[in-house]
């Protein structure tokens, strides 16, 4: 018999994900930039981004540096 809860935590893994990335795209739409990034790197450093879509997330973060919002310290 297949590890269903297993199954089940990968698939609500991934809607977390989804929901945090929708999130951040109406921060975005809404013109809060500094709130679309800390929401970003929130994203990012809890490690709910599946592997297919890093290079989505570091898109994003280039369209942010290039707002000034994202910002090494």
């Amino acid at each position: 018999m297949p590890d269903v809860i297993g199954q089940e935590q990968i698939y609500l893994s991934r809607l977390r994900f989804v929901q945090r990335y929708a999130d951040f795209q109406r921060l975005l739409a809404s013109g809060n930039i500094h709130g679309a990034a800390e929401h970003l790197i929130d994203i990012i450093t809890t490690e709910l981004v599946p592997k297919a879509w890093i290079a989505v997330l570091l898109a994003d973060a280039g369209r942010l540096l290039d707002t000034g919002a994202l910002t090494v310290s």
